[in-house]
């Protein structure tokens, strides 16, 4: 009967529609660092391993909390970027074309800065759309741990030399030039030098932009 068709057809479509959305999730497993689903309230979807694993320790200004009504989770982020954050997500679930934040927060060792690089952008919307606009993915890497490219790397890509490669090196993560200049026992004249000569070479517009290449940079590399 025409109706039975119009049925079967339309569970097909919403068989087909949430294996897709449960396919694209899965491939988010192999994305390097925290992946997170939301919707416009930060309501999570979906967390990878790792964000399930990272955004569980205490420390980090950005965790997986859960709901004292149904016992799902919310991605909450702390400190003064919160409002922020969820600004920017609300805009990427309604339109928006997302955004980035970078949040800071005291690292445990050699009293430095630790930092979270967060990147925003709208999903397609697959099988069933939140109530809160379309899926949001949220990319959340720890720029201030060690897993950058060597310095060797820097030298061989863009014309470094060893002294400049170094600092390009210690440059990832946010830290300024006084502590380079300290950890590499130089003046911090040199150190300035030697940073704008690593901005020019890598064609980096600022430190912040550098800090993005190094980041694509040691992803590829690990």
């Amino acid at each position: 009967m025409p109706h039975v068709r119009r049925g079967l057809r339309m569970r097909q479509k919403l068989f087909e529609s949430e294996l897709a959305s449960r396919l694209t999730y899965a491939a988010f497993e192999a994305l390097p660092g925290s992946a997170v689903v939301v919707d416009g309230d930060c309501n999570v979807l979906f967390a990878n391993t790792s964000a399930t694993q990272t955004l569980s320790h205490k420390g980090l200004p950005i965790s997986l909390s859960k709901t004292l009504t149904n016992g799902s989770k919310r991605l909450v982020v702390d400190r003064g970027e919160g409002a922020k954050f969820q600004q920017v997500v609300r805009s990427a679930a309604h339109g928006g074309s997302g955004g980035a934040v970078r949040i800071e927060f005291d690292a445990t060792e050699n009293y430095r800065i630790g930092q979270l690089a967060v990147f925003v952008t709208p999903l397609p919307a697959q099988g069933t759309v939140p109530v809160r606009g379309t899926p949001v993915l949220v990319l959340i890497n720890d720029i201030s741990q060690p897993r950058s490219a060597p310095p060797r790397v820097f030298s061989e890509l863009f014309g470094l030399s060893a002294a400049e490669g170094a600092v390009a090196a210690a440059l990832l993560g946010g830290q300024t030039a006084e502590i380079v200049a300290r950890d590499r026992e130089v003046s911090l004249d040199t150190v300035r030098t030697q940073i704008r000569t690593v901005l020019r070479k890598t064609d980096a517009a600022n430190l912040r932009d550098f800090e993005r290449i190094g980041a694509l940079l040691g992803t590829y590399v690990h």
